[in-house]
């Protein structure tokens, strides 16, 4: 009999440990044994288990794994040891190698991904490219990856890919806006237009951004647009601008200046604008003062007209009972040689008036007027009128005024100038001639004298002798007098007292020549000199008698 826990005595249990009795049954038994249900021990023993308990098997033969029940079972025959399962390998044999995934394959299996098997025979110890260590094993990298070091850990990537910041490769066919080729370790080394780089690859500029440092540093921007801190601003948002240019406000609106930066419109005084008003207004004024002086001038030239009509004689050709003779070109007259004094002498220094009709044949206006051919000292000339515009068919009656300075015959041509007003502007002359003959008079013809060398010389001028109509005289040349209004007076008040005295007692006063730059006295030329040289000087015989 056997005391129990309860101390209760218990018949004797075969293989039963001693003291594991509780009511009358075994609740513990030997190695090899169990309590059923009834409290026995019956043997359990477990196949290929190494060590067992009460409970089940604790460890299994190797070959074998234990199962929940607390059973063995035998691993796969590629595996040397197991785990849990059959084919979950713990250990391979010598001519395997133990995977990532627990299983074991042969080590011909790697052959074409396994570059060095293993010394003892368990595996690859380096891969092929394009494949990485599995445990013992090699497998294939991703397509995307030349060499890995892990399925999805590329450490050179295939062609078509880069290597991206993040380790990843990636298709170049993903980078938009890459300039140039990509490189597979760089990738994109520089972009195009419109993109920047970040991290290898290319990103598109914000809009209406044209080239960036990064997604919000704008370089230059679309037309229309202004770069403000780095961004692009429609220039319709900066108040007052009215235009851009090189991403800048290049005008604003009216008494607004742009700043430095060309980012903004500041209110300020317009200059400029100022200036240009002073001028318009200026120019207003000096235009005024042009229309007044056109007006005063129109006033003017029309009043001359009227003054003129009055003493201007214009008639109508058809209408006239006026003989005309044609001088060409349209130009007619009513004489073609003027006579002055009408075969008479003329007074010296007098004005003499001629009347001449001149017409206009032709349908075009023309303007005409008289002219002298040439300068001439001995005479001056002057019309009225001076020019007068002539329509076709009509005629003007002129007035010529000639002066003869000194006694002299004159024979010479004056000019008739016409002008057509139309747009060839042709300038047409035609000549007359004029004659006349002089009274004898003291105011002498320059070129009747003639001087032949100096005798003496004064402090108002120098005395030659010379000839004069076949007579010998003296001649008396004024300095300059002609430059002196007061001195030519006194010498013309002296002539006419000269002229005034006439007798054969005392030495003859021929006249005087008043041209400028000739002015002279010419007298009889006493060859004996004074009386009294005649008296100091002269013998009885020297002087012939009378």
């Amino acid at each position: 009999m056997i005391k129990d826990q309860n101390g209760k005595c218990n018949n004797n249990i075969q293989y039963c440990l001693n003291k594991s009795y509780v009511n009358g049954k075994c609740v513990e038994c030997l190695n090899t044994y169990s309590p059923n249900f009834k409290g026995e021990c019956i043997n359990t023993k477990i196949e290929y288990c190494e060590e067992q308990n009460t409970y089940g098997c604790k460890r299994c033969k190797e070959g074998y794994y234990l199962t929940k029940d607390k059973k063995c079972l035998k691993c796969d025959d590629k595996c040397e040891t197991c785990y849990g399962i059959s084919t979950y390998c713990m250990s391979c044999s010598n001519d395997k190698y133990l995977r990532n995934d627990k299983t074991c394959q042969s080590n011909e299996e790697l052959n074409g991904t396994c570059l060095q098997i293993l010394a003892d025979g368990s595996g690859c110890g380096i891969c092929h490219k394009g494949y990485y260590r599995n445990g013992k094993g090699c497998s294939k990298c991703e397509k995307e990856c030349l060499t890995c070091n892990q399925k999805d850990k590329c450490i050179k990537c295939g062609e078509g890919y880069f290597m991206s910041s993040t380790g990843i490769c990636k298709s170049t066919t993903t980078i938009k806006g890459c300039k140039g080729e990509i490189d597979k370790e760089y990738g994109c080394r520089e972009c195009l237009t419109g993109y920047y780089l970040i991290n290898k690859e290319c990103s598109k500029c914000g809009k209406q951004c044209i080239t960036c440092l990064n997604e919000k540093e704008c370089n230059k921007c679309e037309e229309e647009y202004i770069i403000i801190n780095k961004e692009c601003i429609h220039y319709s948002n900066i108040n007052k601008c009215k235009e851009t240019k090189n991403n800048k406000c290049s005008k604003c609106s009216f008494w607004y200046g742009i700043n430095e930066e060309g980012t903004k419109c500041n209110k300020e005084i317009v200059w400029w604008m100022i200036m240009i008003i002073i001028i318009i207004i200026l120019i207003i004024i000096i235009i005024i003062i042009i229309i007044i002086i056109i007006m005063i001038n129109y006033i003017i030239k029309r009043k001359e007209k009227k003054e003129q009509e009055k003493t201007t004689t214009i008639f109508k050709i058809s209408q006239s009972n006026i003989k005309f003779i044609s001088l060409g070109d349209g130009i007619i007259t009513n004489k073609k040689e003027i006579e002055i004094g009408e075969g008479e002498e003329i007074e010296v220094n007098k004005e003499i008036r001629e009347l001449i009709c001149i017409g206009n044949e032709n349908k075009e206006k023309k303007k005409i007027q008289i002219s002298s051919k040439e300068e001439n000292e001995k005479y001056s000339i002057r019309t009225n009128p001076n020019i007068i515009t002539i329509e076709g068919g009509y005629a003007c009656e002129f007035e010529i005024f000639i002066t003869i300075k000194c006694t002299t015959k004159i024979k010479e041509q004056i000019m008739i100038i016409s002008k057509t007003l139309n747009k060839t502007q042709e300038e047409i002359i035609k000549i007359i001639s004029i004659k006349g003959e002089t009274q004898i008079s003291t105011r002498l013809d320059p070129d009747e004298i003639k001087e032949e060398h100096k005798i003496g010389e004064g402090s108002f001028g120098i005395v030659y002798i010379g000839e004069f109509r076949g007579n010998q005289v003296a001649i008396k040349k004024m300095k300059q007098i002609d430059k002196d209004e007061d001195e030519m007076k006194e010498f013309e008040k002296e002539v006419m007292m000269l002229d005034k005295f006439r007798s054969e007692y005392i030495i003859h006063f021929y006249g005087a020549v008043f041209i400028p730059n000739k002015i002279c006295m010419i007298t009889e030329y006493a060859k004996y000199g004074s009386i009294q040289d005649l008296i100091n000087k002269r013998t009885n015989t020297e002087i012939p008698n009378k």
